[in-house]
């Protein structure tokens, strides 16, 4: 008698995606995972827009801003300079209010 099972590949895929938890639930966890490192990393970056006084250092947001957009405009040429601005502005000021709540933790 042989050892040997025919199986499809088919078969074993169907059983593969079985065993994975819904599209739903996968979505929900790396959507999670994902906003905790972007979280994460907003804190670090914005460690250096804060003062001594607690304040936020408007000069070093704007260069950190004009830089990221930059770099957006090089990577995506289509968009204008002021989508690039408003979308790198909006980022610096939020790293800049994630590192003073993770100051405050």
């Amino acid at each position: 008698m042989p050892l040997h099972h025919s199986r499809s590949w088919s078969d074993a895929i169907h059983r593969l995606r079985n065993d994975c938890p819904p599209p739903a639930v996968r979505m929900a966890y790396i959507a999670s995972v994902n906003e905790a490192k972007a979280e994460a990393n907003r804190a670090q970056a914005g460690a250096r827009f804060r003062t001594t006084a607690g304040g936020f250092d408007r000069r070093a947001l704007m260069a950190y801003a004009v830089a990221n957009a930059r770099c957006e405009r090089l990577n995506r040429p289509a968009r204008t300079w002021q989508a690039c601005m408003a979308e790198a502005l909006t980022f610096a000021w939020a790293c800049a209010h994630a590192a003073r709540r993770a100051e405050s933790h």
